[in-house]
C-alpha cells in the first residue's frame, strides 16, 4: 500500500511539472508533499509491525493471566490489538 501511494504521488508530480506554469514552485511543493507521504507511510508500516509484535506477545498470555503490576498493562495492550498467533 505504501509503495502505491508513493508511486501515485510521483506520477502526480510528473503531470504537474508538465502542465504547470510555475514549474519550480509546483515541483518544490509536490516534492515536499511526497517527502511527507513517505514519512507517513514509514510510520504506518512501523505501526503495523509493532501491532503484529504486540499481538504475538499477547497470544502467549491467557486471559486473566498477570499479576497485580501487569494486569492493567495487559488489559490496555489488548485494547490496542487483539492477541494473535505470531508466525514468521
Amino acid at each position: 500500500m505504501s509503495e502505491q501511494i508513493i508511486k501515485s504521488m510521483e506520477q502526480l508530480i510528473e503531470i504537474a511539472q508538465e502542465h504547470a506554469v510555475l514549474k519550480g514552485q509546483v515541483a518544490a511543493l509536490t516534492s515536499a508533499s511526497l517527502d511527507a507521504v513517505r514519512i507517513c507511510t514509514d510510520h504506518m508500516d512501523e505501526n503495523l509491525k509493532l501491532k503484529k509484535a504486540l499481538s504475538g506477545m499477547l497470544f502467549a498470555f491467557d486471559d486473566g493471566v498477570g499479576r497485580n503490576w501487569s494486569a492493567d498493562l495487559l488489559d490496555y495492550a489488548r485494547k490496542l490489538t487483539p492477541a494473535a498467533e505470531f508466525k514468521i
